[in-house]
């Protein structure tokens, strides 16, 4: 056998093993998603009846619905643009707030089709358009997705209490550790901005920037509270719940995020992040009441990505020559 076939032989069997790789992570993730909605769509058949009944006999209150629906579209309009605004700007890109509103809204469309991993290379995309490299466009978007899970996680562990927890977990107690732990978790990144510029410096970033970084993980961190409360207002709308219970719903929502975007492989967490706020408010209330609350979660969620997605968009292109948006809008 010449080289050439022996190459040639070699290429085919390359060719074989990637398909092989490639067909096997395909249905493996496949396997996995149907695997997660089948058991929400089980969960919400054996308790539909209980989920009637409880629809039948509670008087939920629309306002609060609906201040919950403004509290989210808020978050996703100015909050979550501005904090992504932010850390372009750390990262010395001058572009507007605007064409990163642009950037970061309709890249949370893409989430919907096979995952984040979608969302992220279309907002990718979307830089590069606005002139902004991969590598820039790498890194903020690194930096926003482990900002976000950081602080995520570090709520959750602040305001986890042991009976909010599910009956199969074993019998442990998590206070006060957990909340020191959360407290110093939360805080060591500010830390690290402001006593570590020479780090950022190494990396090409200057330090007057490090403002800027400061500012998103504080925005971050307050939308975090915001989406926390948004969730909050919708239990509020089916039950009286008071204050006091604030801390459970931030716990709730934290976890539920968290667990959400680390299951990349379901379109926006779906059927994980409902589980997870079932299980808990489900253990807290009722499975009903539960279920409830986080399917009308992911119904407002949804329609606030959507509409903001799109609406930006629109109106952008709708007034991008007028004088006084440009004004406003268009400044770096």
């Amino acid at each position: 056998m010449n080289k050439k076939s022996k190459v040639f032989i070699n290429s085919i069997k390359w060719i074989r093993r990637r398909l092989e790789q490639t067909i096997i992570s395909r249905f493996l993730k496949f396997f996995l998603l149907i695997l997660v909605l089948s058991s929400w769509i089980i969960l919400l058949k054996s308790n539909f009846s209980g989920i009637s009944q409880y629809l039948l006999n509670v008087q939920f209150r629309i306002p609060y619905i609906l201040a919950s629906w403004i509290t989210i579209m808020s978050v996703y309009l100015f909050v979550g643009t501005t904090s992504w605004w932010y850390i372009l700007l750390g990262f010395g890109e001058p572009i507007t707030w605007i064409n990163a509103s642009k950037v970061q809204l309709a890249s949370n469309l893409g989430k919907y089709i096979p995952g984040y991993f979608w969302q992220y290379f279309a907002r990718a995309w979307m830089l590069k358009k606005n002139s902004i490299s991969l590598k820039i466009s790498g890194f903020a978007i690194v930096y926003e997705l482990f900002i976000t899970l950081w602080i995520g996680i570090c709520l959750a562990l602040i305001f986890v209490k042991r009976e909010y927890l599910p009956g199969f977990f074993p019998y442990i107690t998590v206070q006060p550790f957990s909340i020191i732990l959360g407290a110093i978790l939360l805080v060591i990144p500010m830390l690290v901005m402001f006593i570590t510029p020479v780090f950022f410096v190494r990396f090409g970033l200057e330090e007057k920037k490090l403002r800027y970084f400061v500012f998103s993980y504080g925005l971050i961190t307050l939308g975090w509270f915001l989406m926390s409360f948004a969730l909050w207002l919708q239990g509020a709308a089916f039950e009286n719940i008071s204050m006091n219970a604030y801390g459970m719903y931030i716990f709730t929502n934290s976890s539920a995020f968290v667990l959400g975007i680390l299951v990349v492989i379901v379109p926006n967490g779906l059927g994980v992040r409902e589980g997870v706020i079932a299980l808990i408010l489900g253990g807290f209330r009722s499975m009903p009441f539960g279920i409830i609350i986080a399917t009308l979660s992911r119904l407002l969620i949804s329609a606030s990505e959507i509409i903001t997605g799109v609406l930006v968009n629109v109106i952008y292109d709708s007034f991008a020559n007028n004088y006084f948006f440009k004004k406003i809008f268009n400044k770096e």
